[in-house]
């Protein structure tokens, strides 16, 4: 069997380095799809205050400019099974005529690999719509744990409070490399219930965006109310350039490669798709609006004001990621099986 390739060095040939590339040009433009009469909805795979909400309501808010006929846009919560209910409603049954729209988990194509039982879709046939920004997932503690960086994990059994499947993930795989000890308490529907929960001090720790964070509870980080022990990217974000990147608790080059799938998440961050089988003429005037909303003054000074980023991507691109992502996948998979025997 040949050496096999780093995943993180497969996602990253795939063309993570061509998120600059921006928005493509359809060299066969259809004439745009007239949405009046109809109501667009877009459905947010988890409950309100959380990074998902606020991104899926402050979009919601501004594409109907830019879609012809301004149909009017509705956001609509839909938590449950840490995204993957949303995800399977979107594919199986949202109308596929362009007016359901959805904020799902970024790790949905990583999730079709390693979830099969509840995963209903396929991450490859979304419609991709586009994206509104990258994230930089951070795990974070509160000042009053006796928790401040990753090692202390180790030390004792820290109680995390979960709205999405990833931090377990991240849980199995710190656990696996240092020996850090989580206590996971799956009983919220979004990040703002959780923080609710921090500071009550029913939980010791919390797994965000750094995005979400700064937008509505940004005075945690001025007055150091939490602890950022890690960020779940490849490599470290200049603005945390202190904080470690998740893979450089890899003791081995798997370890490395596995923790770098996963945190490849964060290059599909906030995106929006539509179901499969979306008509062209249709898909092509959302992705359209999408690029007109990313570029429209009050959406950029709204998102400003929530201290939201936006580092847009087009439909196109994410829908490339998925395909790579879901294949490199696949294979992990399969090569885990044949090992298994």
């Amino acid at each position: 069997m040949p050496q096999r390739a780093s995943l993180l060095a497969l996602i990253g040939q795939v063309g993570f380095a061509s998120l600059a590339i921006g928005f493509g040009h359809d060299a066969q433009a259809q004439p745009d799809a007239d949405f009046k009469g109809k109501t667009v909805t877009v459905i947010i795979a988890f409950g309100a205050g959380g990074g998902y909400d606020q991104y899926g309501r402050l979009f919601a808010r501004h594409i109907g400019r830019h879609i012809p006929g301004n149909p009017p846009v509705v956001a609509s919560n839909m938590p449950g099974a840490n995204g993957i209910v949303a995800a399977n409603y979107l594919y199986n049954t949202a109308p596929k005529d362009g007016t359901a729209l959805g904020f799902l988990y970024q790790t949905i194509a990583q999730d079709q690999v390693l979830l099969q039982s509840n995963v209903q879709y396929d991450a490859t046939r979304f419609s991709w719509v586009g994206r509104i920004t990258s994230t930089v997932e951070i795990m974070y503690t509160w000042h009053r744990a006796p928790v401040r960086k990753v090692e202390d994990l180790a030390k004792r059994e820290t109680v995390f409070g979960v709205a999405g499947p990833l931090i377990a993930t991240y849980a199995r795989l710190l656990n696996s490399s240092t020996g850090a000890q989580f206590k996971i308490v799956r009983d919220y529907k979004s990040t703002a219930e959780i923080h609710v929960a921090l500071e009550r001090g029913e939980v010791e720790g919390a797994y965000s965006s750094l995005s979400t964070v700064r937008s509505g509870w940004n005075h945690w980080l001025t007055d150091k109310q939490v602890n950022i022990l890690v960020q779940t990217v490849p490599e470290r974000h200049p603005d945390l350039a202190d904080v470690p990147a998740i893979v450089e608790f890899g003791k081995t080059a798997e370890d490395r490669s596995v923790m770098g799938f996963f945190a490849a998440g964060g290059a599909v961050g906030r995106s929006v798709v539509a179901p499969p089988g979306v008509p062209p003429d249709r898909l092509q005037t959302l992705r359209k609006a999408f690029h007109a909303t990313m570029n429209d003054p009050q959406f950029l000074v709204e998102a400003r004001q929530l201290k939201l980023d936006v580092e847009p991507l087009s439909g196109e691109e994410l829908s490339r990621i998925a395909e790579q992502v879901v294949a490199i996948g696949m294979v992990e998979r399969q090569r885990a099986q044949a090992m298994a025997k």
